[in-house]
């Protein structure tokens, strides 16, 4: 099995669909290699996507089979970095195991200071604009600790639904998150993902009826 190959199985079950979610837009936050699209194809109209990598972006392009003509429809990509707010450069750190999918913006010590990228940030609000996103039946959050920075204080009642990868390097921001996700989304599935050195938890959220 190839890497791309286990991405896909990994997503399918760390991203399940909740019953009821429509089938219009997906938006991906940390694309990574495509998994996302990939597994899901078809099951939305449309994907969008953004992925902080510049080397994750190119790969993203090829397994995506992505042309001019599909990136105007279906399939809409961004090599920007989700963050509080846009147009700013910061280091995106490699991870000390060097894998392609935990590349971050924090400053921790399970990252390399010394081995980074220059990337450029959007925000949320920017996100749905530049993508011209109303309503996004599912979200997948998966950027290595900057779902604090990405999502807290957002206005999230035009997600349908929600897969997102909370990690303890956040430290107490990451109950905060938490505690705020509830305005907005009842939790479906929270599973603790155990490393041999770290943890994050995997969160399955539905919207709320109003």
């Amino acid at each position: 099995m190839t890497q791309l190959e286990e991405r896909i199985e990994g997503v399918k079950r760390s991203y399940p669909i909740p019953i009821g979610v429509g089938h219009e837009a997906a938006l991906d936050v940390g694309c990574n290699l495509g998994a996302f699209p990939i597994a899901y194809k078809e099951r939305f109209s449309r994907f969008c996507f953004l992925e902080a990598s510049k080397q994750n972006y190119e790969a993203i392009k090829a397994n995506l089979h992505m042309t001019e003509d599909t990136s105007r429809n279906k399939l809409t990509g961004l090599n920007l970095a989700a963050y509080s707010v846009s147009g700013i450069e910061l280091k995106l750190y490699e991870h000390s195991t060097r894998d392609n999918g935990s590349r971050s913006l924090l400053q921790h010590p399970e990252w390399l200071m010394d081995s980074y990228e220059t990337v450029t940030t959007i925000s949320f609000k920017d996100t749905l604009k530049i993508f011209n996103l109303g309503d996004v039946d599912y979200m997948k959050v998966d950027i290595e600790g900057g779902e604090y920075e990405y999502l807290m204080g957002q206005d999230l009642s035009m997600v349908g639904a929600l897969g997102i990868e909370l990690h303890f390097q956040i430290g107490n921001k990451r109950e905060e998150l938490m505690e705020y996700l509830l305005r907005y989304f009842n939790p479906v599935r929270l599973i603790t993902i155990q490393f041999e050195s770290s943890y994050h938890l995997e969160g399955i959220y539905a919207r709320k009826k109003q």
